[in-house]
């Protein structure tokens, strides 16, 4: 039996190309929802937050199930930011204004009052502050608005590059603390943290939410509750795709589409799937996450990398051994990559923050198994450019000393052995042959 193309259509976790986050199922999240919801109501909070985390965490897809969690009273402006193109603030601010109108007119707000944008880049601060914000807050009559800016990133790249002027941060401060019924809620990318303090002081410390993998209740909810309406997917077959992909987002969504496909393709109609299923479509999963995994090889540091492996091929050598900052250790003197205490500590606390191990009482682990396999068939650490270390100058100049010592004595030896000279009595003297003339 094959996959028709309405099955396929029917797979709830396959969107429509280019739009993943906005269609695909949506599970979770409940933490980060609240901080959003005490930001944007608490009268002491500044009404901003940021949503931080790695690529593909799913802060794109947090920001397009706002209305999830938020009711009618707040009004949810999407702005993604990664492919726009600005060349000033005026781009940028009659961006925002456009696309607070699309959403207004899409809510049947009548826009015949809100002023037209026909400002220079000198008062387009003032014309948003003083004519076109008032207008719409009228227009929606005590309800909050909120932007919802992804890839926040590109406004600190706009900065640097000279297209928003140095104070701009400033200026979006001053319009929230201004109109108290608006919000801005930024997603970025973890690779730009330690840019957040330039932001201020639209941003503090308290501001920032880190966005983590989904919980194994998060996980079982996304496995469980798209297709209960077709077949049902246990507790354990949960538990298996959780183990398998601790919890990334974009991982379990592709279990959960090869697990749709497997259902439509059996051909005994199946009602409940177990952790069978989920191992029979492991394989598939593996292969459509390569690429996922050599990107997180490339954006790791030399001796995290030097780290994963190291616990890759301790818990292949011995699953029962606990791996343990002593273990690492000697393995990595013995593959000739010595790394010392703190720069192995170091590298494991930076693993433990991107969610790729975990350090508990039970030893050091990879979270992801499929991670794991990947790192079996694909870590290679003479990629990287391997030094002389010291202790392989130790071995080499310990061969030269023990050669040097063999020679020695071999030499040693042979002058022992070797015959006596013959005295000047025993000396042959040398025979004297008169020649005459004949």
């Amino acid at each position: 039996m094959t996959l028709d193309n309405q099955s396929l259509f029917a797979n709830p976790y396959r969107p429509a190309e280019g739009e993943e986050s906005a269609l695909a199922p949506f599970a979770g999240r409940q933490k980060a929802f609240e901080h959003l919801y005490q930001r944007l109501t608490d009268p002491t909070s500044a009404g901003v937050s940021i949503i931080l985390g790695r690529r593909d965490i799913g802060k794109t897809a947090l920001l397009r199930h706002f209305n999830a969690y938020f009711d009618e009273t707040f009004i949810p402006v999407y702005l993604p930011l990664k492919n726009e193109s600005v060349r000033s603030e005026s781009d940028w601010l009659n961006i925002v204004a456009l696309n607070t109108m699309q959403v207004l007119s899409n809510k049947d707000f009548s826009l015949n009052k809100l002023p037209k944008q026909n400002a220079e880049d000198a008062a387009m601060r003032r014309w948003m502050t003083t004519e076109y914000l008032p207008e719409a807050f009228e227009l929606i009559r005590g309800r909050r608005l909120v932007w919802l800016l992804d890839d926040t990133g590109s406004l600190i790249q706009w900065t640097k590059a000279g297209k928003l002027p140095a104070d701009h941060f400033a200026y979006l401060r001053d319009l929230v603390k201004h109109y108290q019924n608006l919000g801005i809620i930024m997603a970025m990318d973890s690779r730009y943290e330690m840019l957040i303090p330039g932001m201020s002081p639209l941003v503090s410390v308290t501001d920032v939410y880190r966005l983590a993998n989904l919980t194994e209740d998060e996980t079982r909810t996304l496995m469980q509750q798209p297709v209960k309406s077709e077949f049902r997917v246990n507790d354990e077959a949960a538990a298996a795709v959780f183990n398998a992909t601790a919890g990334l987002p974009r991982l379990v969504q592709r279990f959960g589409a090869a697990l749709y496909a497997y259902h439509q393709v059996t051909d005994t109609p199946r009602t409940v799937l177990t952790a069978e299923d989920v191992k029979n479509v492991t394989n598939t999963v593996q292969q459509q996450s390569a690429a996922d995994f050599q990107k997180i090889w490339e954006e790791t540091a030399q001796n995290e990398r030097l780290i994963l492996t190291g616990i890759t091929r301790l818990m292949y050598d011995d699953p029962l051994a606990p791996v343990t900052v002593s273990s690492l250790s000697n393995w990595l003197v013995e593959s000739d990559f010595p790394l010392d205490l703190t720069a192995i500590n170091a590298a494991i606390r930076g693993l433990e923050y991107a969610e790729l191990i975990e350090n508990g009482k039970t030893g050091i682990h990879l979270r992801s198994s499929l991670m794991q396999t990947w790192l079996l068939q694909n870590a290679e650490l003479q990629s990287a450019t391997k030094p002389v270390t010291a202790i392989r100058r130790r071995g080499l100049i310990a061969a030269a000393i023990l050669l040097l010592m063999v020679i020695m004595v071999i030499a040693l030896v042979v002058t022992q052995q070797r015959p006596d000279e013959p005295t000047t009595a025993n000396t042959l003297q040398p025979t004297l042959t008169l020649i005459t003339n004949p």
